[in-house]
């Protein structure tokens, strides 16, 4: 899993970036090309794919909340089947006692090292290695440039992405069971910001006269919320120029490279050990990125395609139809169930996700519409039909209602057009089923047991 990377940072979809590992791994399987977050935060995204539920339904709506102890992880539902489970790398779990689920541990939340390691010594993994190394704090490590973007200045060995990468391999190398099923997951922090993939080896892969560049400007906000002009987790709309914006898209292009290479490594490893045919393997990330579409960088709390959409490369265990890229409406809630079918374990009956083993077969089936995909953020709640989308505000009078056949970008906000007035009331009265469909007594029956029964409303 990765942080903060779009859907459209994968060489498969476009050629800009250098990928060959995700490349090989979604020409072993199926890559999804139209799956989105639940959530375009880390830590509601990673709630919901850790208990197959929507945020709200799993008591983290926001970045600032976290899982109730009394919620189960799909990793401890795997453990107590019968697994030994494993995390190397970030989980944003935050300040909850539940139970994660893991054998194994090695969380590493931070993004980047703070500037005295020696105060930090015993916090994670990283840490360590890097004051081990002789590493003193960031300042060691990279230099910032302008916000958002450090230029990285040490041995490429020190990155966090790399000691990640270098501990998941270990583990599979050193601890790995040889007598029972196991699960890993490896979690990557990049190429989540501040963006430091400048001055990488890996920044080689690109020419940054090249680098694809932003489809939206500064401008194509005016007729959106007035809450998306503000830099709420975002550089200021319209600060950076263009350069600055071309160095930030390369930062983070070479850090997803480094990933790409770690990615590489563990597959050389499983195919080494004959494990690669008989290992599910999914990569997917928690969300993704302005990267200068709008005129800004970072994430903030709406449903825009750039952050919502991501990557997501299945890769079954056994044949399958390799390289195909499917079409089909799939997100976080569909990683858990599709796991606990992989493990032959029952799932809970309230989970609304689909195993991607039937939906790469086409085998697709209630409970979830295979043509809609349903999103939030906060107190915004959002659908997608077909080619249209719609995010509606609670308690305002504006929303936002795209045509993304034509406006893929969405730089063309419909909400308040007369000639869709229809149209945006119809996906309204949709998204109002979605969001009683999550409530936790949406089945209850239409009448009531009284003798005699009350008529049928």
């Amino acid at each position: 899993m990765t942080d903060e990377q779009r859907f459209d940072q994968l060489g498969c979809i476009n050629p800009s970036l250098h990928t060959p590992n995700l490349d090989r791994l979604a020409a072993d399987g199926v890559l999804f090309e139209n799956t989105y977050t639940t959530n375009p935060s880390c830590v509601p995204a990673r709630a919901s794919l850790m208990t197959g539920q929507y945020p709200s339904q799993c008591g983290v709506p926001t970045y600032v909340t976290y899982l109730p102890d009394h919620e189960k992880t799909f990793m401890t539902r795997l453990r107590d089947g019968g697994y030994t489970t494993a995390v190397v790398g970030k989980q944003h779990f935050g300040p909850t006692a539940i139970d994660k689920g893991y054998d194994y541990e090695e969380i590493i939340d931070p993004h980047f090292a703070p500037d005295n390691l020696a105060e930090h010594l015993g916090e994670n993994s990283w840490f360590d290695y890097l004051a081990a190394n002789g590493v003193s704090g960031l300042n060691d490590l990279a230099e910032p440039l302008f916000p958002f973007v450090q230029r990285w200045k040490a041995d490429p060995g020190f990155h966090i992405d790399t000691h990640i990468g270098q501990q998941t391999l270990r583990w599979l190398r050193e601890d790995r069971p040889h007598d029972k099923p196991w699960f890993m997951f490896s979690s990557f922090s990049g190429p989540h910001m501040p963006f430091d993939g400048l001055g990488l080896p890996h920044e080689r892969w690109y020419d940054d006269t090249e680098i694809d560049m932003p489809q939206t400007t500064v401008e194509d906000l005016k007729n959106k919320p007035p809450h998306q002009m503000v830099a709420h987790g975002t550089t200021e709309p319209g600060a950076l120029s263009d350069e600055q914006i071309r160095q930030a898209r390369l930062s983070s292009h070479a850090n997803v490279s480094l990933i790409d290479e770690q990615i590489g490594r563990m597959i050389d490893y499983l195919k080494a050990e004959d494990l690669y045919d008989q290992t599910l393997i999914l990569f997917i990330s928690d969300h993704g990125d302005y990267l200068g579409d709008f005129g800004k960088l970072g994430k903030s709390q709406c449903l825009a395609e750039v952050l919502i959409r991501i990557p997501l490369i299945y890769k079954p265990a056994g044949p399958t139809a390799a390289g195909v890229h499917h079409s089909a409406f799939v997100n976080l809630v569909d990683i858990a169930p599709t796991c606990m079918a992989a493990a032959k374990l029952d799932r809970p009956g309230e989970w609304l996700g689909r195993d991607l083993a039937d939906v790469a077969s086409n085998d697709d089936r209630p409970p979830a519409q295979p043509d809609r995909i349903y999103m939030e953020v906060g107190r915004i709640r959002g659908l997608r039909v077909g080619d249209w989308k719609i995010s509606h505000y609670f308690e305002r009078d504006y929303g936002e209602l795209y045509d993304l056949a034509s406006d893929p970008w969405e730089k063309n906000n419909l909400w308040a057009s007369p000639q869709h007035f229809a149209k945006r009331e119809s996906m309204r009265a949709m998204l109002l089923d979605e969001v009683m469909r999550l409530s936790p007594r949406h089945k209850a029956p239409w009448n009531d047991q009284s003798d005699p029964p009350s008529p049928e409303i």
